[in-house]
């Protein structure tokens, strides 16, 4: 019973494929340390998820860890290659994802990067997401770290014709800072 009511707002505010990612921790975070009974918790989520998304609390701090150019640690991959995430505020975030192409990477649409908190009381980032819309494919993609390196997994679905598999793929980044060298 609780899971259904979980799948269905998490479905309403994330859009299809997202239902999948983080059920569990959303299932885990409502009500716990807070002395909320199950159903205060399951009311309190109703509320958000009825509520216009644009005017959502907002995730303050945090957010600013997601910020950089992100490689993938498997430079064999032939899938993203690297991302870069930029902003000013956790509201104005911008995704530009590159895929492995010859001779050159591929550039994917630009997209908003959309940051989460583990509750709707709570204003630290812990993960994203993103979606891109390439006209042949749709993807979706999550971000959370992995100590300090960022897992992102996509999720494509073929709008074309192609016979192709809808698929998943799980990959982890490194953002190494920037190293200074000193001018002689």
């Amino acid at each position: 019973m609780r899971y259904r009511k979980l799948w269905g707002i998490v479905g309403i505010c994330c859009v299809g494929v997202l239902v999948l990612v983080g059920c569990t921790q959303l299932q885990e975070s409502i009500g716990s340390g807070t002395g909320q009974t199950a159903e205060e918790s399951d009311i309190g989520m109703a509320a958000v998820g009825n509520q216009d998304i644009s005017v959502a609390k907002s995730v303050t701090t945090g957010w600013s860890k997601f910020l950089g150019t992100w490689t993938n640690v498997n430079p064999a991959t032939n899938g993203c290659t690297r991302f870069v995430i930029s902003g000013a505020s956790a509201d104005a975030l911008l995704y530009q994802g590159y895929g492995k192409c010859h001779p050159t990477d591929c550039v994917w649409v630009p997209s908003q990067l959309v940051v989460y908190a583990s509750s709707v009381s709570a204003s630290e980032a812990l993960c994203a997401t993103w979606i891109i819309n390439e006209g042949f494919a749709t993807r979706i993609g999550t971000l959370q770290f992995q100590n300090k390196l960022l897992q992102q997994t996509i999720y494509t679905k073929f709008l074309d014709t192609s016979g192709r598999s809808n698929y998943r793929s799980v990959e982890l980044f490194s953002n190494a800072p920037a190293r200074f060298v000193p001018l002689d």
